[in-house]
């Protein structure tokens, strides 16, 4: 018998929007990720995305026998580029995720933020036009956390890309988002849209209209 991870999905991502995830485990997040992304094929339907996917998940998987540099510069395998192109985006990228210096390093003598980092940097070097995002900043401290969700759309916002951020965290996804869905029974039960313009900065968590979206979300999860 076939196991049914989600049912009756049905939603639209606009072009550079940033869409959030949120509910609770076990409820399909990961599993329609993996289905945008084509890991698995869906019994019915059809998923229309971007052939043109970068992944950033939980687990780095960073190769550790390659320096900082050469895992950033798998971003652009793919990529029919000189090698001087190359270099100039690798080195701008490892710059801008504030981890000049460290080109030469290894995943091991960086620390788990750092090595998040790394990955976001490596996501962002393909230029993709849909990035998928499995609950990347799970592993990390609360403070961590915060200058990691900072950084990601510092990024974005110079890079642009379609965005499906999968967490648990009601904050990261209103902090992230220009909708969240909500996900319960293995389908998609709310839609939120965020009313917060951009650019934005973390001490929005604290205004009153934040918490106010935080408790009706909260209300349903």
């Amino acid at each position: 018998e076939k196991l049914i991870a989600v049912k009756n999905l049905n939603f639209q991502i606009k072009e550079n929007e940033i869409v959030s995830i949120i509910g609770p485990s076990g409820c399909g997040k990961t599993s329609t990720l993996n289905a945008i992304a084509g890991f698995i094929k869906p019994f019915k339907g059809k998923i229309s995305s971007s052939s043109d996917i970068g992944i950033v998940f939980q687990k780095f998987n960073l190769f550790f026998w390659k320096t900082v540099f050469e895992n950033v510069a798998l971003g652009l395998r793919n990529k029919k580029l000189d090698k001087t192109t190359a270099n100039e985006i690798v080195n701008s990228l490892i710059s801008e995720v504030g981890l000049k210096g460290f080109e030469n390093n290894y995943p091991e003598e960086l620390s788990v933020g750092m090595q998040q980092r790394v990955a976001l940097a490596r996501a962002f070097a393909a230029k993709p036009k849909l990035l998928l995002m499995d609950e990347p900043f799970g592993s990390l401290d609360y403070l961590n956390k915060i200058k990691m969700q900072q950084l990601l759309l510092k990024i974005w916002q110079k890079n642009k890309a379609t965005v499906v951020f999968v967490t648990h965290d009601v904050d990261e996804a209103i902090m992230l988002s220009d909708r969240v869905l909500l996900m319960k029974n293995k389908k998609i039960q709310n839609e939120y849209l965020i009313p917060f313009s951009r650019p934005r900065n973390s001490e929005i968590r604290y205004d009153k209209s934040f918490q106010e979206l935080k408790k009706s979300i909260h209300a349903t999860y």
